[in-house]
């Protein structure tokens, strides 16, 4: 590109600022939409959380999810499609998509309020990935950081459908970890992965199981094909920002057995 102005505070400011791998990592939007999709399509046909999801769109004035899509992918379009010669705005500038908008509102920051939560510390900037948006004026907003935006697809997400879906008041989902392991074993792993592995693998003269807690050390999935013998082991867990952020061997050890081995 001939001008990489718009570029400077992404690459050079940032940095400074927050850790490398959180602003060095893209994500690739659409795989996060994808994954959303199972998401909310678990949910949706669950009679149990039917209502849940129901509360989560009233919450963000949408009538169904692709309207909650469609906001997400606007935000992106306004950076993708920008033409670096007629630019009126940064690559960080967004400007507002309407003039009423609720879900536009709740990924606003309030500087006030973040200045009073998160000025001890910065607690794995929480609070910027849950609203990652600042408003200047009637006309502008600025968009902290891209990544944060393409995160409200799936991993942003299920932190929100946790806060206001009204999930949290139910008995088996009292703590965020609770519902983070829920959706791990019940969407990922049980609504996903074994439905893509009976699709590709399945052969008649091939034998396919899975672990149903019948037995310890049991791996996710056992696939054998004549002589050939195949084992998967799934894993959706978030590796604890205390334990890199403590800079200790024995931390981040400690949690990879705790999560991973």
């Amino acid at each position: 590109p001939k001008n990489k102005e718009d570029d400077f505070f992404f690459r050079i400011s940032w940095p400074t600022f927050i850790e490398q791998l959180e602003i060095n990592h893209s994500t690739n939007p659409l795989n996060n939409l994808i994954k959303s999709l199972i998401f909310f399509n678990y949910f949706e046909k669950n009679d149990k959380y039917q209502d849940n999801v129901e509360t989560f769109l009233n919450y963000h004035d949408k009538n169904n999810y692709w309207e909650y899509c469609k906001f997400l992918m606007d935000i992106l379009k306004s950076n993708w499609e920008k033409d670096e010669e007629n630019s009126t705005y940064g690559k960080f500038l967004l400007p507002n998509i309407s003039e009423i908008n609720t879900l536009l509102n709740n990924f606003t920051i309030d500087q006030k309020k973040y200045k009073e939560q998160y000025s001890e510390n910065k607690k794995n900037y929480t609070g910027l990935k849950d609203k990652p948006l600042m408003k200047l004026d009637k006309d502008f907003y600025n968009v902290i950081n891209w990544n944060f935006i393409n995160n409200k697809f799936y991993e942003g997400l299920i932190f929100d459908f946790y806060k206001h879906s009204n999930i949290n008041s139910k008995s088996k989902f009292k703590t965020f970890p609770d519902f983070k392991n829920f959706v791990a074993n019940e969407i990922t792993e049980r609504f996903l992965f074994r439905k893509i592995l009976k699709h590709l693998l399945n052969d008649k003269y091939s034998k396919l199981e899975f672990d149903n807690d019948k037995e310890d050390g049991f791996p996710d999935a056992y696939y054998r094909k004549g002589k050939y013998i195949y084992i998967f082991e799934i894993k959706d867990a978030y590796f604890p920002s205390a334990s890199i952020d403590s800079y200790n061997y024995e931390r981040i050890k400690e949690s990879i057995d705790q999560k991973y081995n």
